[in-house]
């Protein structure tokens, strides 16, 4: 599975756009109309809409498609004779594509580029999940306030410890059980006594995220069918259609972690976090529902291998408030947009450049090769 398939309406929304009749969005239905076809020799498009934001769809709409005819002649074509192919355009990050047009009866075409760059209208991500995914989202208003995202909401659906088949179990009972803590102007505001149907309809979520809880993060067995049915219900009641539904691949524990889940791994975290590498491989990917992978347990562990070692914790499992937290909201942020992060200065983080230059390395590491370990180069 791709780890960035951008899935958000116009910023985040960062859905790979693909077209009717995959990428025709015009066809021929009979004969074409204004001539004879065959006497095209070349053609020329106009007017064409060349930029587009990430997560907008393509449209050829108002496109001027002009034709040279065998006797000199110039006309412009009607919709019915020309097609237009858009599968090489994709919307879910910054980039140059080529769209062909192509005569309907004639071998003429042509081809002209468009780019797609960053949208900034909305960012609207809803985790469900525990303190793992608080501590996830921490940061990350102020990450994607820095990128130059606006109408940014952050949602976190919280019961300590939660785990799927509690989850399942509120879900199918819509029990009023989660503190709905909620970031519009970059402070989080809590309310208790809210249903995950209440926060579903509470905003059109561009993002939604699911997780298991950290004890049996890294074991296949519990991610059984309580995760399938979770995903069939927030399918059936995500607030658009082009909501997309990712999954936070948390971390390991600490190396000297007293957590009571611990045990089940043998106190090792590499143990640990090989479970949940391969609990995920196993359970999630490949999963139609679930369209982006978060690594954010990748970069936890890579930044392990550099001079900060095993140091991201504040009590053997949640992460630190500062550099941990940092570390997470910006694979959230890489991994959903897959926007540059090079420039980012994390001014207002209280990290050191060194700490920065360590956390944008090791989570562009995650991000390109999610599922294993890559050794940082800054050990001293």
């Amino acid at each position: 599975m791709k780890i960035r398939n951008k899935l958000f309406s116009s910023l985040f929304v960062l859905v790979l756009c693909v077209t009717l009749s995959f990428g025709f969005v015009a066809c021929s239905d009979g004969a074409p109309s204004g001539g004879d076809a065959a006497d095209i020799v070349s053609i020329t498009v106009e007017n064409a809409k060349t930029e587009f934001l990430t997560g907008e769809k393509f449209t050829s709409s108002g496109i001027s498609v002009n034709a040279v005819l065998s006797d000199g002649s110039e006309r412009v074509l009607s919709e019915d004779e020309y097609l237009v192919d858009a599968t090489g355009f994709r919307s879910d990050i910054p980039r140059e594509c080529t769209i062909s047009v192509k005569a309907s009866a004639a071998e003429a075409s042509t081809r002209y580029n468009v780019n797609v760059v960053r949208g900034k209208a909305s960012f609207k991500i809803l985790a469900i999940g525990n303190s793992f995914s608080e501590d996830s989202l921490a940061h990350l208003y102020a990450i994607a306030e820095e990128m130059g995202a606006e109408n940014i909401v952050l949602g976190n659906m919280y019961i300590g410890g939660c785990s799927l088949a509690r989850h399942a179990d509120n879900m199918q009972r819509n029990l009023n059980a989660y503190q709905y803590q909620k970031n519009t102007d970059g402070t989080w505001v809590k309310n208790d006594g809210k249903s995950i149907l209440y926060a579903l309809e509470d905003e059109e979520w561009d993002i939604i995220s699911l997780q298991q809880a950290s004890g049996g993060s890294g074991k296949v067995e519990t991610y059984n069918k309580d995760m399938t049915n979770i995903l069939q219900y927030l399918f059936v009641h995500k607030p658009k259609p082009e909501t997309n539904i990712v999954w936070n691949m948390t971390w390991a524990y600490q190396s000297d972690s007293t957590h009571a889940d611990f045990p089940a791994y043998d106190n090792n975290q590499m143990t640990m976090y090989e479970g949940i590498v391969n609990a995920v491989r196993e359970k999630v990917v490949g999963n139609k529902i679930v369209q982006i992978i978060i690594p954010t347990g990748t970069t936890i562990q890579n930044l392990r291998t550099s001079y900060l070692g095993d140091t991201l914790t504040r009590d053997g499992y949640h992460l630190s408030y500062q550099l941990g937290r940092y570390a997470a909201g910006l694979t959230w942020l890489t991994a959903l947009t897959g926007w540059d992060i090079t420039g980012l200065q994390l001014g207002y983080s209280n990290l050191t450049e060194k700490e920065i230059r360590t956390v944008k390395e090791c989570v562009l590491m995650a991000t390109a090769n999610p599922f294993e370990v890559t050794q940082s180069k800054i050990i001293d």
